[in-house]
């Protein structure tokens, strides 16, 4: 391992910057980490740790994007985004993008009153799962704190809520698709031969 310390010249307050290089034993890959930290101090690393991160970005949970075969490119979009602003541990954007997704789909679906409250009340004609409303509602609620009072969902809750939007996305933009495969499965079978996917 390698390590690389920087200290910033700030006399006031001590901003310091550590690098570390980890490689691995056994193939070589390296991973470098950088933390920083502060102390009034200027002797060594600041005994308080401000934040850290590591490059590249750990995998271990991270989020894949899901494919919704009818998902609008809009709504496509604003949902990559929300799983890259999380993987990027942007989560105060990401709960900012989780509720815009729920308006979006509302919009998708004709609801479209000024009031989201209300337009999630109406989804429990499409959507018969009472438990799925009030999840929505939740995150309407946790969106409204993280756009006004910069409150962020936590790393967990994030997670969370993002298979909630999921199952959402899946109820309303894959299960029509899939059904529509298993009521004609001829047709399907029929255009995987055109495709050449059928060996």
């Amino acid at each position: 391992m390698r390590r690389h310390d920087y200290w910033d010249d700030d006399e006031s307050v001590m901003h310091g910057y550590r690098y570390s290089l980890w490689s691995c034993a056994g193939c070589d890959e390296a991973t470098l980490q950088w933390e920083l930290g502060c102390d009034e101090t200027d002797e060594g690393f600041g005994e308080e740790l401000m934040d850290e991160g590591y490059f590249p970005t750990r995998q271990r949970d991270l989020i894949l994007p899901k494919v919704f075969k009818n998902l609008s490119p809009e709504l496509s979009q604003l949902y990559k985004e929300i799983v890259t602003c999380f993987n990027e541990n942007c989560l105060l954007l990401c709960t900012i993008g989780l509720r815009a997704l729920i308006e979006g789909v509302c919009n998708d679906k004709g609801l479209k009153d000024r009031k989201l409250e209300k337009n999630i009340e109406e989804l429990t004609k499409l959507l018969p799962s009472l438990n799925m409303i009030e999840a929505l509602h939740a995150l309407r609620l946790f969106g409204n704190d993280a756009a006004h009072r910069l409150e962020a969902l936590t790393r967990g809750d994030a997670i969370a809520a993002i298979e909630v939007m999921e199952h959402l996305l899946s109820h309303f933009y894959d299960m029509d698709y899939k059904a529509s495969q298993v009521r004609n499965p001829k047709k399907v079978a029929l255009d995987k031969i055109k495709l050449g996917s059928v060996q």
